[in-house]
Formats: C-alpha cells, structure tokens, sequence
C-alpha cells in the first residue's frame, strides 16, 4: 500500500536526482514512444513487440499525428472524445503498463518509481466535468480500484492524475484508510494547477511506498517543471 505524507519542501536537486536516475539507461524501467507506429499497428503484435502491454480498446477513437501536432515535432497519440459521450465506457483509451504482463522486464516489484510523460488539451478543448490521465498504481488488484470499490490495504492503491472543471489538475487517490483516502469514491488531493489548452504539459510524479506500519510513503508532482505536491 501507499500511504504518502504530502511535502512541498523537497529540493530541486532531488527532483534532478530522480530524473537522472530515471534516464539512466541502466536504470530505465520502461519507455514508451509512438515513433515509427501508426494507427494501423494498435493492438497488434508489433505493438506488443514495442510496448509489451496489449492496447486495450477503441483503437478507432485515436490516431497516431507527427510534424506540428506532435510532441517535439516527433509522433504523438492522439485520442479524440465523442461529442455527446462520457465516462469509460465511451470515451477516453487505456493501455496499462502492467509490469507482471512485460516478459522482458526481469523485475517486477519495486518500491518507488518515477515517471514522465506530456499531454496537450487541444485549443479550445471543453474540460466539462473531468477526465483521467496516466499516474502510478500498484499492488494486487489494483486495476480494480476504480468506481468506488475501496482498497482495504491488501488490494491495490492508485494515484492517478485527473483534470476536473476549467482544467483544475488533481491527483484522484484510491488509497487504504488514512486522511488521503476516500469514502464512497476516491479522493481529489488538489494540485492547485489548472491545464491550459493548445499547451503541452509536462507531468511527472514520484510515489515511495511506505514501510510496513508506518505512515512514511511518499508523494510527489512537478507539473510544467513546477512542484504542486
């Protein structure tokens, strides 16, 4: 289980710390990019080949763009929302980066993990009532810990990001009992950050777990190279 104490006071070196860990080649967990992909290859097994995780649903709701669209003039995947529909059975698209199901990652478990990754709301783009994006999960079942089924500390914790009304950023915990922990639902920790659209923002989250019968995990978010957790 994660069970963070929330600190604005870590270091900018320590951040650097963590980046430099985090791109070591020796030290590079998993990386992810769409170069040389198209929309063609989605959940195929060239894909498997690249990402190691299946891609898991509407493949005809994305699209693969370059040049101008794209990150760094590189390639992006693009998801497009249909007018009129909400929620996950309709809108939005997931493929999970399960480590266990990555057969050539020879370690599975860790204890603390750093990732990065950008997103851009395209100009214009209508926030309504939110959305999730990528963030840290982990433990048994943890996929399961969505929709109000509350992790009990056996079960899996997820501490994913999400965009709620005006493009507030949050963080939405689904964590064991502790003052970060929902009730009925999972829990908004507010980033005090609101995503602009036609921008591309740089997310990146460091989650520590804690030691058995303490509260010491920890939780960190830099957004556009600013800490807002």
């Amino acid at each position: 289980m994660v069970l963070p104490s929330i600190s604005n006071q870590i270091s900018n070196e320590i951040r650097s710390e963590f980046i430099s860990v985090a791109t070591g080649l020796k030290n590079l967990v998993f990386y992810g990019g769409f170069q040389n992909l198209s929309k063609d290859v989605l959940g195929s097994s060239y894909w498997m080949d690249q990402w190691g995780v299946p891609f898991a649903n509407r493949i005809k709701d994305v699209d693969i763009v370059s040049g101008t669209q794209a990150l760094g003039n590189g390639s992006s995947l693009r998801v497009c929302y249909p007018k009129g529909n909400y929620g996950p059975m309709y809108t939005g698209v997931q493929f999970p980066i399960s480590f266990e199901l990555i057969k050539s990652m020879p370690q599975k478990l860790f204890e603390s993990l750093y990732i990065r990754y950008y997103v851009k709301f395209e100009q214009g783009f209508d926030f309504c009532m939110g959305g999730k994006l990528p963030g840290i999960m982990g433990g048994a079942k943890s996929w399961e810990r969505s929709g109000g089924n509350q992790p009990d500390g056996t079960n899996g914790w997820t501490l994913r990001l999400m965009w709620r009304a005006y493009g507030r950023a949050v963080i939405y915990s689904y964590l064991p009992p502790h003052k970060y922990s929902g009730t009925d639902w999972g829990l908004d920790i507010d980033l005090n950050k609101k995503f602009k659209t036609g921008y591309w923002h740089c997310i990146e989250q460091y989650v520590k777990i804690n030691e058995i019968g303490y509260q010491n995990g920890k939780l960190y978010v830099w957004i556009d190279n600013e800490q807002v957790l």
